[in-house]
């Protein structure tokens, strides 16, 4: 059995982690017009986004079993699954659930992390967001601003200066982008457990592999002076972000989620 990761031609942004977790895990990535080079009853694909490149293949040209790990929203529907799709992978359990995914909780890697983690970084910021910032993420942020919160910065950021300024900062922190739209983002917990952060989350309806252990949680009315309080409490962050990174590194890796569930 051969396990290969497929992108898109296109690139988005947004997957370079994903694609980067696979790489480090050790496995081929090819291109969607690459899929029949290397098909056999044998292979699995594993692919992920889906966009129009998808819809324009027919069924008949795997042999092997077609995965969509599926990492956006699909509430309404509106990321419909191509024909030669045989089972979906997503990382949030009530998200995957409600549409009938199979729940995979994504592993990570400690080489996602471009500094080295031995490495004793004085903290110059208390949160970390690295998230596009919807009104409702606005909001928390201005409210952190109004407490004296040192905000990392948010946008512009990839490879080493990204993971400076996480290694560089106290938590991380997950606001979800819309309210209708609460749930794991799996690849911001891949982050913190890489970097050695804590993180704090809004609200989530499920937990999956993820109890009080790995994460704090608070409610959207109350998470900005949640994270105020918190930051100022070393001894359990460092109790969070070992136990985040112990988890996700190191016992549930990228590879282990992967070969666990195909």
């Amino acid at each position: 059995m051969s396990i290969i990761f497929v992108r898109t031609r296109h690139e988005y942004g947004s997957y370079v982690d994903f694609f980067r977790l696979a790489e480090l895990s050790g496995y081929p990535i090819i291109f969607v017009d690459e899929m029949l080079k290397h098909d056999s009853k044998d292979t699995i694909f594993i692919i992920s986004p889906v966009n129009g490149e998808w819809n324009m293949r027919p069924k008949w040209y795997t042999e092997g079993k077609v995965i969509l790990f599926q990492l956006e929203w699909n509430w309404d529907g509106e990321h419909n699954t191509p024909a030669c799709v045989d089972e979906v992978w997503n990382s949030d359990k009530a998200h995957a659930e409600r549409n009938g995914f199979k729940y995979v909780a994504m592993g990570s890697h400690i080489a996602l992390n471009q500094m080295d983690i031995n490495i004793d970084y004085k903290p110059i910021y208390d949160v970390a967001q690295i998230s596009y910032q919807t009104h409702r993420r606005q909001i928390i942020t201005q409210q952190l601003q109004q407490q004296g919160i040192r905000l990392a910065p948010n946008s512009g950021l990839w490879k080493s200066e990204r993971s400076t300024a996480l290694m560089q900062s106290r938590v991380m922190l997950h606001i979800h982008q819309r309210e209708d739209t609460k749930g794991i983002a799996p690849l911001r917990w891949c982050l913190a457990a890489a970097h050695g952060l804590p993180l704090i989350t809004e609200t989530v309806p499920d937990y999956g592999i993820f109890d009080d252990r790995y994460m704090m949680q608070a409610r959207y009315e109350t998470i900005a002076s949640f994270t105020a309080d918190h930051v100022k409490q070393p001894r359990i962050l460092q109790e969070y972000s070992e136990a985040l990174h112990q988890l996700l590194c190191e016992e549930w890796t990228f590879k282990r989620s992967v070969e666990a569930n195909v």
